[in-house]
């Protein structure tokens, strides 16, 4: 923590000794220009820490976090807030341009890995099927989307479970359709041979796939 004080009470001298070079090397001498000097050179050498960050030195990092303050690093560091200092305007518009690029390049990285990232997404997730009640076979039948939907619904539970014929209530869970729903469509799926029916031994009404409805999914 002393050391960060001690950079911060360094740069504000360095910061200031520069300014006033800088406002007696000026052909005009008034208290604006003296004000506006001082200012800029203050700042530049503010901005030292930023432009030792942006070319990769360490030398900041090291100085705060060591227990002590080597005095060759001071110098270094100081001659880098002078120089900055003694040519603040140039020095801030240099690094004004420095950062504008380095925020054009992450921008773009950014934007690249965006984009990989939803590539990578776009192999693991699982892409919706292609509905087949829009096929010519199931417009056909001259009912409504939505109806079509349904049917579509029924024939798919069906043909994706383990067993050939279901139950009504296994198809009313799997295809999450309501038994009117289900009344609603059955007698066109049974007519065009979309979903056959069977009775058990026992009297239950099972459905399975009719040619027409395998041939959906075949395709």
């Amino acid at each position: 923590m002393n050391n960060f004080f001690s950079l911060g009470i360094v740069m504000l001298i360095v910061g200031i000794i520069c300014g006033l070079s800088n406002y007696f090397r000026d052909k005009e001498h008034s208290w604006n220009s003296f004000a506006l000097n001082i200012l800029y050179s203050i700042i530049a050498a503010f901005t030292v820490p930023l432009f030792l960050n942006l070319i990769s030195s360490e030398l900041v990092k090291t100085i705060i976090s060591g227990t002590e303050i080597f005095v060759w690093q001071l110098f270094i560091f100081i001659g880098f807030c002078a120089l900055a200092s003694l040519y603040a305007k140039s020095f801030l518009e240099k690094m004004y341009s420095k950062l504008a690029e380095e925020l054009i390049k992450v921008k773009k990285q950014v934007t690249e890995t965006k984009n990989e990232m939803q590539n990578i997404q776009d192999k693991f997730e699982e892409k919706p099927e292609n509905i087949d009640y829009k096929s010519e076979k199931m417009k056909s039948l001259g009912e409504e989307e939505s109806k079509l939907e349904l049917m579509y619904r029924v024939m798919e539970c069906i043909y994706k479970s383990n067993f050939v014929f279901r139950s009504i209530s296994g198809i009313l869970r799997d295809a999450k359709i309501e038994q009117d729903e289900f009344n609603a469509i059955l007698p066109k799926m049974l007519k065009n041979d979309f979903i056959i029916a069977r009775r058990t031994k026992k009297g239950d009404l099972l459905f399975g796939l009719g040619k027409n409805g395998k041939s959906i999914f075949d395709n």
